[in-house]
């Protein structure tokens, strides 16, 4: 038996879920074209939106395309069944994906997409895949970093299998990829990525010391999780985290994302166990590094694109974005240097120009606010801190809400109230109103008051005679 060696694999491809729909063309050759022009197609999982990237390929000697998920969370092509035309090596591995698993034997054969060839390159040529039930889809295309090694049973010798990308004939095509996802299908792009503009966010993956892919390039292997910077409501979370393409949504553990989840089971179940979710409206922005401005950011939904499901552990500590991350954004993979370029396709809203907030004599504290551009608003998100700056009660609102009523609050405080605003391009900063008491103020104190008997003459004298008769009240 052979054994397997793996570099940086992460995956959070759920290929469990049943698919009801696919992009598999049937007995259709995938016609040459430019490499911006390769289709990404959007396969419905069935589940409240959910989807997996897909792209076709050739493989081997088999005429008629494959349908494969395009996968960022893993480096290397898996195929779930034996591939026509392929040369067995006499290596065996296995992959294992949240929910599923794949063993087989690494094999080698001619694979290409969208017209552009990658001659021998080795892939896992599986005989069965365990717990996979997805209709239509016939294996998973890793694109992310990584390189995979397997011993070879027979001659001793070091196989190795790692993305089809970095291996084209065209060794141009290599340098990298960038994907552009819209809301229901996206386009791939092979090739080194556009420079970083000043709208773009570069995130830098760290090098795996002495590892360098066996291609012309000899590009350096470099980690495929990011060191990115959660921020979970007002919490702010740093971690290792997989931007993750074959992700219908995103994975989360650990206790600073628990008083924002929906708990289910025990926290002390098996390791690597689903225990809840983010609630929905949570809100979740990403950055570079601490402090630094947002850059990618959305409200937390219960399932579908923009979920979180919460993990009592993650085995390799890694967190996952989920394939929300991608939609609404280009995404440009460089080889060479590690990087990761971000650009968001639209603007998120702005906050709102202007928050002020009234109190009234029953405790209610009534916020309003005002834009002063056209964007649309989807969501708006309120925040009340108390003078402490703790966070006493948070909601949210339809976009077009203009104004709330906030209640439940100690008469005896005052309290700020932060207002910000989303779309599905992002979350705004938060603008707050000047504090303001739970409480309206009393009227100033004249020193005057009326005796009983001023208002029984106000009644037979008329109001005028109320000025005639006011006392002045003696203070102890």
């Amino acid at each position: 038996m052979g054994s397997v060696r793996r570099f940086a694999r992460v995956s959070a491809l759920a290929v469990g879920a049943a698919l009801v729909a696919a992009s598999a063309l049937a007995g259709a050759t995938p016609a040459a074209a430019a490499p911006g022009d390769i289709p990404v197609t959007f396969a419905d999982t069935g589940d409240s939106g959910s989807f997996y990237p897909t792209v076709e390929i050739l493989l081997g000697s088999d005429p008629d395309p494959y349908t494969v998920v395009l996968d960022t969370g893993s480096e290397a092509l898996v195929m779930y069944s034996p591939v026509a035309g392929a040369v067995a090596t006499g290596a065996t591995a296995s992959v294992t994906y949240v929910g599923s698993s794949v063993v087989g034997t690494v094999s080698t054969a001619d694979f290409s997409i969208g017209g552009n060839t990658a001659t021998g390159i080795n892939f896992l040529d599986g005989s069965g895949c365990t717990g996979c039930a997805m209709p239509g889809i016939d294996g998973v295309l890793g694109i992310s970093q990584g390189l995979d090694e397997a011993i070879d049973s027979g001659t001793s010798t070091t196989v190795k299998w790692y993305s089809p990308f970095l291996q084209f004939d065209d060794t141009t095509l290599s340098a990298g990829h960038t994907l552009n996802f819209g809301d229901t299908s996206g386009t791939l792009t092979l090739g080194a990525p556009a420079a970083a503009g000043s709208s773009t966010t570069v995130l830098l993956a760290a090098a795996v010391t002495g590892l360098s892919y066996p291609n012309s390039a000899a590009y350096p292997v470099y980690e495929k999780p990011i060191d990115l910077c959660w921020q979970i409501e007002q919490e702010s979370v740093c971690q290792a985290t997989t931007i993750d393409t074959g992700a219908p949504g995103g994975i989360v553990a650990g206790a600073a994302f628990a008083p924002y989840a929906h708990i289910t089971s025990p926290t002390t179940a098996t390791t690597q166990t689903k225990i809840g979710h983010l609630h929905a409206g949570t809100s979740v922005a990403f950055a570079a590094s601490t402090g630094a401005t947002s850059f990618a950011s959305w409200l937390a939904v219960d399932s579908g694109p923009g979920s979180f499901s919460v993990y009592n552990t993650i085995t390799d500590g890694h967190l996952n974005t989920g394939n929300k991350f991608f939609l609404g954004r280009t995404v440009g993979y460089d080889y060479a240097t590690g990087q990761i370029r971000v650009t968001a396709n639209a603007a998120a809203p702005s906050a709102p120009a202007t928050v002020s907030t009234t109190s009234s004599s029953d405790g209610l504290l009534s916020a309003i606010w005002a834009d002063l551009e056209s964007v649309t608003v989807t969501d708006r998100l309120v925040r009340v801190r108390d003078s402490s700056g703790a966070v006493v009660q948070r909601f949210n609102l339809p976009g077009s809400a203009t104004s709330t009523d906030i209640s439940g609050l100690d008469p005896a405080q005052t309290y700020t109230v932060d207002i910000a605003s989303a779309n599905k391009y992002g979350i705004s900063a938060y603008r707050s109103a000047s504090p303001a008491a739970a409480r309206a103020p009393r009227l100033p104190d004249t020193g005057f008051e009326l005796a009983p008997w001023t208002i029984l003459a106000s009644l037979l004298l008329g109001a005028g005679a109320l000025t005639l008769t006011a006392n002045r009240r003696t203070r102890a």
